[in-house]
């Protein structure tokens, strides 16, 4: 027994580290066949990935935004290729993969906390990272804002660590993850406020400084430089049009930034959904944050590396109310770290203060996290995948020896179509010559005239297309959405 607490004290922050990520996996992994998001962006995407890596691809744009008609870089893509690569005939590689990314911020974030104001600081972080339901929730969806936040945390490192050391290689550093996060979601633009903050409350770079901080940023713009190049930049002129003049068609106050709503409703609630809990709690740490913000610059104890969190925090704040598209809780995904290590913040203040005002902050935080973790976990339901191995059984049940070329009916059923297409591309069942077969809803087939296969699944039907040839079926409004099409429609329609 005196062995065992001699090892404890000697390793008690590793192994709180050790039950703090297995608490992240848990509630990350539980449920999971019930969770992991399918739709249509998933599946696209890694159609979009899967067919990469089987054409020996490297795709050079990423998705279409939804802002206007322009695209970032296709480093979204290789991260799903790296998670198909692991297991190429599993539908769920990539999200897995995601998930245990969103495992490793945990830890990650704990660390970088340590580096900040210790061990106990780094404790409290990393409890509040693994039972965030914000995180939890972006961990099993596989969308470009999901990996933003990890991203944004290396930002925030090497922000912090040339606060701290004043080393060139980290403004390198800070550049490249700040110019990644944009290229993977332009959310991450956002994160250059962040470079602007280290680089004024930091010593002056030197030009070698300046200059590795510029080829940081320049690396990942570079696939889609290429395509720009070759072009005539019709990327980048669609982004001036839109910036310029599209986003004014809509008003602020349509789009919910009234000041008094967008930092009295919004900013509680996307708050209270990070770190987990009612909008309540979202005011009262924030509230609490402004009082130690003031009480600590008053008192001159805030070091630099605090100054650039909360100077880069609250500019991009700022700058986020004045974005014209609608905000949506998945569209701040890159200043998670800042919530969780601010709000962190405010607890352990509460904590050197009287460590059991500081534990019952604690929680009360987790009391509310674990209540919204509990619904969210167990409410999920993932019928789309349910649908869709229903229909690859039943048609690999009647035609066993076939592969298939499948077409979804004026694209109006895409968010059925195309998993149907990946999971029969899982299984090497997907073939542009192969049988052809289309998806419509059910609604339609007294137009059609079509043979059914499948019917009653959602109000959608399987149908025969066979007998039809490609420009009959394009005349009758079927649209090709094999893998090989919908990765051309993404990277190689400007061709």
């Amino acid at each position: 027994m005196e062995k065992i607490k001699v090892f404890f004290k000697k390793h008690w922050f590793g192994i709180c580290i050790l039950f703090i990520a297995l608490l992240a996996g848990l509630l990350r992994f539980y449920n999971y066949e019930n969770r992991w998001g399918l739709a249509y962006d998933q599946a696209h995407d890694v159609l979009v990935a899967r067919y990469a890596l089987s054409a020996h691809k490297i795709p050079l744009l990423g998705p279409f935004s939804s802002a206007g008609p322009f695209q970032t870089g296709g480093e979204w893509y290789w991260f799903i290729m790296a998670g198909v690569a692991l297991s190429p005939n599993t539908v769920i590689a990539p999200w897995v993969f995601l998930t245990l990314i969103s495992v490793v911020f945990v830890i990650l974030l704990a660390l970088l906390a340590r580096e900040l104001e210790g061990r106990h600081f780094a404790i409290f972080i990393g409890i509040f990272a693994a039972v965030s339901t914000a995180q939890i929730a972006q961990s099993v969806n596989l969308t470009n804002q999901s990996p933003l936040a990890i991203v944004s945390l290396f930002a925030i490192w090497s922000a912090i660590r040339y606060a701290k050391y004043q080393h060139k290689k980290y403004l390198f550093f800070l550049g490249f993850t700040v110019s990644l996060a944009s290229s993977i979601h332009l959310q991450g633009v956002s994160l250059l406020l962040l470079v602007l903050m280290t680089l004024i409350f930091s010593a002056r770079p030197s030009r070698k400084g300046i200059l590795l901080l510029l080829v940081g940023i320049l690396l990942p713009l570079l696939p889609v430089l290429i395509v720009e190049i070759q072009n005539n930049f019709f990327n980048s002129r669609n982004m001036v049009q839109y910036y310029l003049y599209d986003q004014y068609k809509i008003s602020l106050d349509v789009l919910g930034r009234r000041w008094l709503t967008y930092a009295g409703i919004f900013w509680p609630n996307a708050w209270a959904h990070v770190i987990g809990g009612q909008k309540i709690v979202g005011y009262i740490i924030i509230t609490s944050l402004s009082i130690i913000v003031v009480y600590n610059f008053l008192k001159k104890s805030i070091n630099k590396e605090w100054y650039i969190l909360i100077a880069s925090f609250s500019t991009m704040v700022v700058l986020l109310r004045y974005v014209r598209t609608p905000l949506f809780d998945s569209y701040i995904v890159f200043l998670h770290p800042f919530i969780i290590m601010l709000t962190g913040w405010v607890v352990y203040s509460l904590y050197k203060i009287n460590k059991s005002l500081g534990m019952i902050a604690l929680v009360v935080l987790l009391v509310g996290s674990s209540k919204e973790n509990i619904i969210q976990i167990n409410s999920e339901g993932n019928y789309t995948s349910m649908y869709v191995q229903a229909w690859k059984k039943t048609l690999l049940t009647k035609f066993p020896n076939e592969k298939f070329a499948l077409y979804d009916f004026e694209h109006k059923t895409v968010d059925k179509s195309l998993p149907l297409v990946l999971f029969l591309d899982s299984d090497s069942q997907t073939d542009d010559d192969g049988m052809k077969i289309g998806l419509l809803i059910e609604a339609n087939k007294l137009r059609l005239k079509r043979t059914v296969i499948n019917g009653n699944e959602g109000g959608h039907q399987i149908v025969n297309l066979n007998s039809s040839t490609s420009a009959q079926l394009e005349n009758e409004g079927w649209v090709f959405v094999n893998p090989s099409a919908i990765y051309k429609s993404t990277e190689e329609w400007y061709k």
